[in-house]
C-alpha cells in the first residue's frame, strides 16, 4: 500500500511537471497578461497612473490612455478585456488598487456586463483575465465564490483548458488575436481601424432619454443590482471616487427601449450618490459617425479617439483632474491668446469684407482650426459664397497629408468649407475647424466662390504666409 501511495505521489508530480512545462506553449496567448505585467513594472519604477479604466471589450476599444495623456497631460491605464462581467471587474479592480490607487475609478459597463456569467463561453472570457494575475489571498477567495469546484479546477490549469492546442504546440499561435487592422495600442487601449458594414444604414445617429424616473425594478435584476452595489463597495471602502460609463453602441442607438435601461441605471447610481455617464446620449457633442463604429457595439481607432477626448475634458471639468492643454476656438479668442499669436493679414477677401489676423492653432487631438479676425460692413457678405482654403503644410508635416492628397498627388490640403461669421468680444471671425495631423502650415490660400459650385475665384486670391 506504501509503495502504491509512493508511485501516486511520483506520477501526480509527473504531472504537475509536465503541465508547468506545457502551461506556456498550449495556453491561449492572451495580449491582456502583457498589459498587467506592463502595469505592474511601471508601478515598481515608480510611474504614476491617475485613471483606472474597467470592462470589457468596450473598454479598451473606447478608451485611449494616448489621448488622457495628450489632452490632460495624465497618467491613465486601461483593465478592460474581452467579455469582462462586472464580478470579474470586482476582482481585477481589487487587484489593482492593491499596487496603487488612482484619483478616479471609471466602469464601463452595459446591460449583459451587468450580469453573473453563466455559460461556458462567458465562464472562459473571466478565466482569461483571471489568468493575467498571480495568485493572491485575493484570487483565491474571490474565485471560490464566484465559481463551481469544476470551473474553479480548470481556472487553475491552464493546460488541461486548453487541450485541444496541444497538437498546434510548436506555433505557440493558438486563438492568436488578429493584428491585420491594430492601429494602435497602449496601456490596455486596442484600436482597430476599419469601419462597420453599411455604415449608413445607422443613420441617423440619435437617442432621447427617458423622461421619467423609474423604479430599478423596471430593468434591472437582483443579480445585476448585487453586483453593482460589490463594486460600489470596493470603490468606497478604498475611498476611490468612481464613475460609472457606458460606451456608444450602434447597438443601443438603435434600439428604442434602451433609454429605459440607461434611465434605470441612472436612477439606481444616482440613489447611491454614483455619478453615471452614457455616451450614446452625447453623441453629436462628441462627433461621431456610423464610420467610427468597427461593428455594431465596438469603436475604431478614430471613434475612440474622439470619445476619449471628449470624456477627458468631461473628466476635467467634473472632476478637477489633470491639467487641460487645448481650448476650443471660441475659448482661444476670448482669453485673449488669439490677439497674442495671430499674424497681420489686412487683405480684402471680397469687396465688403478684409482678412484682418489670421491663426492656425490646435484645439484638440489630431485637431487644428483657422481663425480669421474680419473687418466686415455687411455680415451678411459671405451667405452667396463658398470658402477656397487650400493648406500648404510645413516641411516636417508634408508626411502628414490626408491619404486623398496623396492619391491625387497633392502638396496641399483642400480645406474648402460654407462661411458661417461669428461675434466674439465684439469682433467678428471666421473659423473652420479640421480633423488633422498638420500641426504647422508654410502658407495657405483662401477665396471666395460661388455657393452654388466652383466656377473660378469670384475675388482676388488671398495668400497667407505662416513662416
Amino acid at each position: 500500500m506504501k509503495k502504491f501511495f509512493i508511485k501516486i505521489g511520483f506520477i501526480s508530480l509527473l504531472m504537475l511537471v509536465l503541465f508547468s512545462f506545457l502551461e506556456k506553449p498550449i495556453t491561449k496567448i492572451n495580449p491582456y497578461s502583457n498589459f498587467v505585467k506592463k502595469f505592474y513594472s511601471d508601478v515598481n519604477k515608480g510611474v504614476k497612473y491617475d485613471v483606472f479604466f474597467y470592462g470589457s471589450s468596450k473598454s479598451y476599444s473606447s478608451f485611449n490612455p494616448r489621448v488622457f495623456k495628450d489632452v490632460l497631460n495624465m497618467g491613465s491605464f486601461n483593465f478592460g478585456n474581452n467579455g469582462q462581467r462586472l464580478p470579474t471587474t470586482s476582482f481585477v479592480l481589487t487587484e489593482t488598487i492593491k499596487a496603487q490607487k488612482p484619483k478616479l475609478a471609471i466602469l464601463e459597463l452595459y446591460n449583459q456586463s451587468l450580469k453573473s456569467p453563466n455559460t461556458k463561453e462567458n465562464i472562459s472570457f473571466q478565466f482569461n483575465t483571471y489568468d493575467a494575475f498571480g495568485l493572491s489571498v485575493n484570487k483565491m477567495v474571490h474565485s471560490w465564490n464566484k465559481f463551481s469546484l469544476k470551473e474553479l479546477f480548470l481556472l487553475y490549469n491552464k493546460t488541461i483548458r486548453n487541450h485541444k492546442g496541444w497538437k498546434t504546440i510548436s506555433t505557440n499561435s493558438i486563438d492568436e488575436q488578429n493584428t491585420s487592422y491594430l492601429k494602435e495600442e497602449n496601456n490596455g487601449y486596442r484600436g482597430w481601424q476599419y469601419t462597420v458594414k453599411n455604415a449608413k444604414s445607422y443613420l441617423p445617429l440619435s437617442l432621447k432619454r427617458d423622461s421619467e424616473k423609474i423604479k430599478n425594478s423596471d430593468k434591472l435584476s437582483k443579480d445585476q443590482i448585487k453586483n453593482i452595489k460589490e463594486s460600489i463597495a470596493i470603490l468606497k471602502t478604498n475611498k476611490i471616487p468612481a464613475l460609472f460609463i457606458t460606451a456608444p453602441s450602434l447597438r443601443e442607438l438603435k434600439n428604442r427601449t434602451y433609454p429605459i435601461l440607461s434611465q434605470s441605471i441612472s436612477t439606481f447610481l444616482e440613489d447611491k450618490n454614483v455619478k453615471y455617464l452614457d455616451l450614446n446620449f452625447h453623441i453629436d457633442s462628441i462627433g461621431l459617425r456610423p464610420q467610427d463604429f468597427r461593428d455594431k457595439i465596438h469603436l475604431n481607432n478614430n471613434g475612440a479617439n474622439k470619445v476619449s477626448e471628449y470624456l477627458a475634458k468631461w473628466i476635467h471639468t467634473n472632476y478637477n483632474i489633470g491639467n487641460l492643454k487645448y481650448v476650443s476656438s471660441k475659448e482661444f479668442i476670448k482669453k485673449g491668446k488669439f490677439a497674442l499669436k495671430s499674424l497681420k493679414v489686412d487683405q480684402d477677401l471680397t469687396s465688403k469684407l478684409k482678412i484682418l489676423n489670421s491663426a492656425y492653432v490646435s484645439v484638440g487631438v489630431d485637431k487644428m482650426a483657422l481663425i480669421l479676425e474680419l473687418e466686415s460692413n455687411d455680415s451678411k457678405d459671405l451667405d452667396e459664397y463658398s470658402i477656397m482654403f487650400h493648406a500648404y503644410p510645413d516641411s516636417e508635416y508634408s508626411e502628414e497629408l490626408s491619404p486623398k492628397a496623396i492619391a491625387k498627388k497633392r502638396k496641399f490640403e483642400i480645406w474648402d468649407f460654407k462661411p458661417n461669421i461669428q461675434t466674439i468680444n465684439n469682433k467678428k471671425y471666421l473659423i473652420r475647424t479640421i480633423d488633422t495631423k498638420i500641426q504647422k502650415l508654410k502658407f495657405i490660400n483662401l477665396g471666395v466662390y460661388s455657393a452654388k459650385g466652383y466656377k473660378g475665384l469670384l475675388y482676388d486670391k488671398v495668400t497667407v504666409k505662416f513662416n
